[in-house]
């Protein structure tokens, strides 16, 4: 993953997951104690990548990205399947935030935001069509700890359908909660 801040209000980012193979060993242990060859695979999975851009005004936060991963090249055992397809992403949102000053008032530092996203998921539906899904997000941000940490909630609502028929449609509605709190990564030590 790289990172790149041109001017300090824009961020361009990239990533690349290349393409890997897994080696997979299942034992059996019955409890009858007789004993059962280990079932071994290989699976090949496909390179993946990315980008993105956010724009980071004093209170507004515009952001967007796009991934995508090659499903359709995943190989289990050297066999192709005729369900997988190829995963496509795009999403963008914008974060509303009055003040990122600690020293403000608690409801003025707690952040908005709206969001949506497209997505060809990596699979097909029973007829062999590409089911794609389409969702929007609300959520609200609760600083804490002179806005180290951050409690998210989040709202998000859509539908995930195949593309040319009817035959697979469902509704979509997700809550979510995390916690981010002081996370160091790197430290200097000198």
């Amino acid at each position: 993953m790289v990172i790149f801040y041109p001017k300090p209000f824009i961020a361009l980012s990239g990533i690349v997951r290349s393409s890997s193979k897994l080696h997979i060993e299942t034992k059996i242990t019955p409890g009858s104690g007789i004993t059962l060859e280990p079932i071994s695979q290989s699976a090949d999975y496909p390179l993946g990548f990315g980008f993105g851009t956010a724009l980071d005004f004093t209170k507004l936060l515009f952001a967007a990205d796009y991934y995508t991963q090659q499903w359709s090249e995943y190989r289990l055992d050297g066999s192709k399947s005729l369900k997988q397809s190829n995963y496509s992403r795009v999403s963008a949102g914008v974060e509303y935030i009055n003040s990122k000053d600690f020293l403000t008032s608690y409801y003025k530092r707690i952040a908005i935001r709206l969001g949506g996203s497209w997505a060809q998921l990596p699979f097909k539906d029973e007829t062999g069509e590409s089911v794609q899904e389409m969702l929007a997000t609300f959520g609200v941000g609760f600083p804490f700890n002179r806005n180290l940490g951050r409690i998210d909630l989040a709202l998000e609502a859509g539908k995930r359908y195949s593309v040319d028929s009817s035959i697979y449609s469902e509704r979509i509605m997700r809550i979510s909660a995390s916690v981010t709190s002081a996370e160091k990564w790197f430290q200097r030590i000198f």
